[in-house]
């Protein structure tokens, strides 16, 4: 265990010497909020905040700013019969990505209402959330063309074991899809040296899951990698935000 610094905001600051047996002993009232105590005097302490308003004052919104360090029980006693506040914690960052992914690569040649190759987003646990924008980026290693392509990226919540050049997916790969994105030929910006393309109208909200899997449906009529010397290739990446 550790001291503990107990505080009642506006009231006073209590310091609890951890005994080693488990339990704690008070050994020194430290003083009121207003006088902010040093890293030094906190060093080492486990805090403890209440908030506790007088009649008539009402507590508005409340952050918890931990840095590194750990969060532990967060209890609300709301004593107003009747009442509904919502009580929100968010103990985790708020926003995350999944990481830069290819779903063409520059040997898989992919044609028209052809698939690419499933893939998988494996996330750092296993949650549910939302994800809020895909970011899709084409580049030509060989002496293929920066395609701008149109398609659909679907999303699965298991691996539906698709294979590059594959005309349709399966009825039973179908049912254990959970999203799907459409991508047009006028999302994208294209230079000399790549082209991106970004899609933040149409978030995908997925259930308790360790790994995403992700396959594109190629509905361009410009194919990938059909030509000798083409090094075409379709990679992307999520942003996403956890629920849970």
């Amino acid at each position: 265990m550790a001291d503990i610094l107990r505080r009642v905001v506006g009231i006073f600051d209590k310091r609890y010497r951890d005994m080693g047996d488990g339990t704690h002993a008070e050994v020194i009232a430290i003083g009121d909020l207003d006088q902010p105590l040093t890293e030094a005097e906190l060093a080492g302490l486990v805090v403890d905040v209440l908030l506790q308003a007088n009649a008539g004052v009402n507590i508005g919104n409340v952050g918890l700013l931990a840095g590194d360090e750990l969060v532990g029980e967060v209890g609300i006693d709301q004593t107003t019969p009747g009442t509904t506040n919502l009580v929100y914690a968010q103990p985790f960052d708020g926003l995350l990505e999944g990481g830069l992914t290819e779903l063409i690569g520059i040997n898989e040649e992919v044609n028209t209402n052809d698939y690419g190759g499933s893939v998988g987003v494996a996330l750092p646990g296993t949650y549910s959330g939302e994800i809020t924008q895909f970011i899709f980026h084409t580049t030509e290693d060989g002496s293929g063309a920066i395609l701008i392509p149109s398609g659909i990226l679907y999303i699965f919540d298991v691996d539906p074991t698709i294979a590059v050049g594959d005309p349709a997916m399966s009825a039973a790969e179908r049912l254990t899809m959970i999203g799907q994105v459409w991508v047009g030929s006028g999302d994208w910006k294209a230079d000399a040296n790549g082209a991106s393309a970004v899609i933040k109208d149409q978030p995908i909200d997925f259930h308790s899951l360790a790994t995403l899997y992700f396959a594109w449906l190629h509905t361009d009529a410009t194919d990938f990698n059909d030509g000798a010397g083409d090094d075409e290739r379709l990679r992307f990446n999520i942003h996403y935000r956890r629920e849970s």
